[in-house]
């Protein structure tokens, strides 16, 4: 599956394409620390000599799968309703954010009437049979799509209720992407420029890029407060515009972005570009009831009084270390490779220069698939990066990645019980 979207005349980019599916590929050696052109990852010289829980955090584009029936609920199909069938009438993608409304590219129905289009949920075969089909009552396009070109947001209020489960968003400060990250793509796409769509879904993870190395890609033109980069090194063709790009915090799926353009198809070192929920989630709220909360903690059956509370027991960890240039990263701790945590609130604090780029991912292994899982991700802001995360009982590690010129870190860990 491959991602694009046709932009409105007004932005500056050709036909474009967001990041997709279909090539295994890793990128090359390091580049020069301050302004890397690829998305590389390599090992600092003080880090691990064989990293053994992020391979997976390396900056590459894995080929599209196959999506599970059920995974992606929230996923939509957006049709032509005169179209005859699923098959013929997809054009773009789109995600469930409540019950009667569906978040998608304003450049994907700025053309369209309301009473032409309809959604598919709950039906990752577009030829099969099920799922639900429901007619789009309004169409609301960002009012500042038309004079800027961005950002590229419309809701597509539902004439009934689905009853499928909605997908959270990222808002200002709550569960945004981080660059570095992993982030999963979802669509219907062609797998090649001058090939068929799919009719399966499919899905591919492609990592967060950082504003400048993708401003950079684009001369300049992305806006950073609206839009979000993501992939690189890819080949990317027509269909999927408008789905959800999101990320995974707590166990659960947060929307970062929605699918937006790119360069022509198939050219290297050029992430996709998506609209940027957080900094437009009022704009929504103001339509949709939607979600931010993921991962809260369970309810206490009996809890204390509160002019009484129990002791807290805490756990201290403490690690330090170095770094050496963009992309080098360590896992702490390192012998043994991971630290034992009962149920509890977990927060970690990570010092590094102040004029350098970190970023702390907390990972979780599952036993049951054998691999480590990320669980939460947080960039460091003035020196400083501050974890909170309600951590079940399991074996944990952390992971400290460098985004500029290295340096020293200290890591400070309490779970509170």
């Amino acid at each position: 599956m491959n991602l694009h979207a046709y932009v409105a005349a007004k932005t500056v980019f050709p036909v474009v394409v967001s990041a997709a599916l279909l090539t295994l590929t890793a990128c090359g050696g390091q580049q020069a620390e301050d302004a890397p052109d690829s998305l590389v990852v390599e090992q600092g010289s003080e880090a691990l000599s064989e990293p053994v829980r992020v391979p997976d955090r390396v900056p590459l584009v894995v080929g599209g799968t196959d999506v599970m029936h059920g995974r992606y609920p929230f996923m939509a199909a957006i049709l032509d309703s005169n179209a005859g069938n699923p098959s013929n009438g997809q054009f773009c993608g789109g995600s469930l954010i409540a019950s009667r409304w569906i978040l998608t590219a304003a450049h994907c129905v700025e053309d369209s009437r309301a009473r032409d289009v309809s959604v598919l949920l709950g039906q990752r075969d577009l030829q099969g049979q099920g799922g639900e089909e429901i007619r789009v009552s309004r169409i609301i396009s960002h009012p500042d799509y038309q004079s800027n070109g961005y950002p590229d947001l419309a809701l597509l209020e539902l004439q009934s209720a689905s009853a499928a489960a909605p997908i959270s968003l990222a808002s200002r400060g709550n569960n945004e992407p981080v660059a570095g990250e992993n982030a999963v793509v979802t669509g219907w796409g062609q797998i090649s420029e001058n090939g068929p769509a799919t009719n399966e879904l499919r899905e591919a993870r492609v990592p967060v890029v950082a504003h400048s190395v993708c401003n950079r890609a684009y001369g300049g033109q992305i806006v950073e407060d609206a839009m979000v980069c993501a992939g690189g090194k890819t080949d990317s063709c027509y269909g999927d515009s408008g789905g959800p790009l999101f990320i995974s915090r707590q166990d659960k799926f947060v929307q970062a972005g929605v699918v937006s353009f790119g360069e022509r198809c198939g050219l290297e070192k050029v992430p996709g570009v998506y609209a940027r929920v957080s900094s437009y989630y009022d704009w929504i709220a103001a339509y949709a009831d939607v979600n931010t909360s993921v991962g809260n903690p369970p309810p206490v059956d009996n809890p204390p009084p509160v002019d009484n509370p129990p002791p807290v027991a805490s756990t201290d960890f403490l690690y330090k270390g170095k770094l050496r240039g963009w992309g080098a990263y360590a896992n702490e701790p390192r012998d043994p490779e991971t630290i034992t945590l009962e149920a509890g609130q977990l927060q970690a604090t990570l010092k590094v220069p102040r004029n350098r780029r970190f970023i702390l991912f907390l990972d979780r292994f599952d036993p049951a698939t054998g691999e480590w899982e990320e669980v939460a991700a947080v960039n460091s802001r003035r020196g400083e990066a501050v974890l909170d995360h309600y951590a079940t009982a399991g074996e944990y590690g952390f992971t400290v990645m460098s985004l500029s010129r290295g340096g020293r870190y200290e890591l400070k860990a309490v779970l509170s019980q």
